[in-house]
């Protein structure tokens, strides 16, 4: 197999940036984690608990996303098709007058794909509310366990918003 020499190139361009950055995620990710149950591990454990609500709405959300947006990409592709079979034979179609039939024809694909979208936005709208009321509950019960723990002498008022801010960073 022929490899074009700018093919390296690309590659170590579409690499080098996506590497470091990913390390630095998973690295801050593991330390925060860390950090958190070795200072607080009641208020950890129980912040950790909405964790796997997020997961399963974000898996989800990515599931149903991605087969609705395969499906808009193959509408679109036809109506693409259409539409280039359409201008090299211009004055063909001139000719015969079937402007009004290959419109009708593009215009089916593309109103395919907006429905296609739209479901996928309603999908994705409804599991980015799923996932923020997840992270807001999360902050109630942060706050919630949080004051109880210091009410109770087993933290001081500094140590639960560290503990917090760790596990509900977006970052």
């Amino acid at each position: 197999m022929f490899f074009h020499p700018i093919f390296p190139d690309l590659v170590q361009q579409g690499i080098s940036e996506k590497v470091p950055v990913g390390t630095s995620f998973l690295a801050a990710f593991v330390v925060g984690f860390v950090l958190a149950y070795t200072q607080q591990w009641k208020l950890s454990l129980a912040m950790s608990s909405i964790i796997p609500m997020i997961a399963i709405t974000g898996g989800l959300m990515n599931k149903f996303i991605s087969k609705y947006m395969q499906e808009s990409l193959k509408h679109i592709a036809e109506g693409g098709t259409i539409a280039e079979e359409v201008i090299s034979t211009i004055r063909t179609s001139h000719a015969f007058g079937s402007q009004n039939t290959l419109h009708a024809l593009y215009s089916a694909r593309v109103m395919n794909a907006r429905t296609v979208d739209l479901k996928a936005s309603v999908w994705q709208g409804g599991a980015l509310g799923v996932m923020f009321f997840a992270i807001y509950a999360s902050y109630a019960l942060a706050f919630q366990f949080g004051t109880t723990l210091v009410n109770s002498g087993e933290g001081t008022i500094f140590l639960p918003p560290p503990v917090f801010l760790v596990l509900t960073d977006p970052n």
